[in-house]
């Protein structure tokens, strides 16, 4: 299956609230082979708050999916996080064979093509951007079902540091539950 990114590459984003950095988002992608033997991406997501953040409100979060490399569907998603006093650690499975996905002690049906909460970005940029049209995602988080649409309106060119770039806006609209 086609992927916008090379095996190891690695992004990392500054976050930002009212001009004051707040710490930083790392994303990383790496091919490897399941103990099944299927071959797989490992997306990983970390974000941590800096030292002055961290003062007063710590973060320190880690999101991981294990992709088939086949038809880039997760097979499951682990989500462990501390942002200040609150702290969590869930796990989704995702049965493609039955189309089953499991969140606790629910079990969801899932549509033909579904995606989790790292792979949908990945799966959105991976789709070509056409002027007027929208791209759908079915996502599965928390045991629901969320159909998200993206909106392409317009092309253009965007100024950067680095220069200036083709681009596309992208309009994300309000998810709706199936």
């Amino acid at each position: 299956y086609p992927v916008p990114f090379g095996s190891g590459e690695t992004l990392v984003y500054t976050v930002a609230w009212l001009k004051i950095e707040g710490g930083e988002m790392t994303l990383r992608t790496v091919r490897e082979t399941s103990g099944d033997g299927v071959p797989v991406y490992r997306m990983t997501l970390t974000a941590s708050s800096n030292d002055y953040v961290s003062k007063f409100f710590p973060v320190r979060d880690l999101y991981e999916t294990w992709v088939d490399a086949r038809d880039f569907q997760p097979l499951r998603f682990e989500k462990h996080a501390k942002e200040g006093r609150y702290a969590t650690d869930e796990v989704e499975e995702f049965d493609l064979a039955r189309r089953i996905g499991s969140w606790r002690d629910d079990r969801t049906p899932l549509p033909e093509r579904v995606q989790d909460i790292i792979s949908s970005f990945y799966f959105l940029s991976a789709q070509p951007p056409v002027v007027g049209h929208a791209v759908r995602v079915d996502l599965f988080s928390r045991g629901k079902l969320y159909r998200l649409t993206a909106h392409v309106p317009e092309q253009g060119r965007v100024e950067a540091e680095p220069g200036l770039f083709q681009a596309v806006n992208v309009t994300p609209q309000p998810p709706a539950t199936a």
